[in-house]
């Protein structure tokens, strides 16, 4: 996306632009002006070159009395702030001209600059990188009625599979789909979808993350039919968006895009980017027919998908900040007002392909 603007951080995890920690370059010494008398100034055993003023009082015989306030401020008013020299002998340095602004005298209100920490790198970068675990909430539907829900962390992915214990050599976390005599009642009913999950043998049905996409491949022998829908119910309306993929890999659902929608919801498009793939196994997509009427159907939530969402519904004024757990393995709840939240998704987006 060409026209979003530049958020915070940027590729190879970069901080805030123009946000650069200021530091003086060099430790700083104080050095006496001509004139001064140099019995104020002795070496401190131990304490390499630097100088320090000696109050002690005279001895020389006479009687003489501390210095003034007039004489010490007279004093400072004739030093000035330095860098050390890297290499040479021991010696006093000399302040450049950059430092003027340093100089220390009675008038005058000056003090060293304080350093401008830059900010931490890009939070939902956390996203993209291939050892985070995304969160996944799996829900089984038979003809319409749910029998199953698990939240799992899953690494390498996760398999759909049936209640008979499939090849436990794959990658990815079996999720187990239960047995339809613990939920239905209706006999024919029960063995037509015992007769679906027995076809997920093999391997089942495969869904796992790789970069900024979502791929999934059919391991068993039962066909299967995906598409983004709404969370609460699939859109039967347009059609499956494919068809699962036999032993080759297939994409399912791309980050880029839905950051991109989820940007131009922000600034008031008014349509919400869809993030829930549901799978409908064993039969055709119901397509212009109910959806309950399937024997075997499943949904599947990447829960921080649904929370970057939700956090920009409840976005409001942008002086407020809202707090967002992205459901990854790694990531701690963010503080982020409106214009920080949505400066981050820009920046996303800038990394990633379409």
């Amino acid at each position: 996306m060409a026209d979003v603007a530049a958020g915070p951080g940027a590729s190879g995890r970069r901080s805030l632009a123009g946000c650069k920690p200021h530091a003086l370059p060099h430790p700083l010494e104080a050095r006496p002006a001509t004139g001064c008398a140099a019995r104020r100034f002795r070496h401190l055993p131990g304490a390499g070159d630097f100088a320090q003023l000696d109050t002690s009082p005279e001895t020389n015989g006479a009687g003489s009395t501390p210095d003034t306030p007039e004489d010490l401020l007279d004093l400072l008013g004739d030093m000035a702030l330095a860098p050390l020299p890297v290499e040479g002998p021991s010696g006093l340095a000399v302040a450049p001209e950059h430092y003027s602004q340093l100089l220390l005298s009675p008038d005058s209100d000056n003090s060293l600059p304080h350093p401008n920490l830059a900010p931490p790198d890009n939070p939902l970068r956390l996203l993209l990188e291939p050892e985070e675990q995304w969160e996944f909430e799996v829900t089984a539907f038979y003809r319409g009625r749910q029998v199953f829900q698990q939240t799992v962390f899953c690494p390498g992915g996760l398999r759909l599979v049936g209640p008979e214990a499939g090849d436990q050599t794959l990658p990815g976390q079996p999720i187990t789909l239960p047995d339809p005599g613990m939920s239905l009642t209706d006999k024919g009913v029960k063995g037509y979808v015992r007769h679906v999950l027995n076809g997920l043998k093999g391997g089942g049905l495969a869904l796992w993350r790789a970069g900024q996409c979502l791929w999934t491949r059919r391991l068993g022998h039962s066909h299967a039919y995906w598409a983004v829908g709404e969370e609460l119910l699939p859109d039967s309306g347009h059609g499956h968006d494919g068809e699962v993929p036999k032993d080759k890999d297939g994409s399912v659902f791309n980050l880029g895009p839905f950051v991109a929608d989820l940007i131009s919801f922000m600034e008031g498009s008014g349509r919400s980017p869809r993030y829930t793939l549901w799978f409908c196994v064993g039969e055709a997509w119901p397509r212009d027919q109910p959806w309950v009427k399937r024997l075997v159907m499943v949904k599947v939530v990447p829960t921080c998908l649904k929370a970057l969402l939700d956090m920009a519904r409840s976005g409001g004024a942008s002086s407020l900040e809202n707090t967002v757990d992205l459901h990854i393995s790694n990531s701690q709840p963010l503080s982020l007002t409106s214009d920080q939240y949505k400066a981050y998704l820009q920046d996303l987006v800038e990394d990633m392909e379409f």
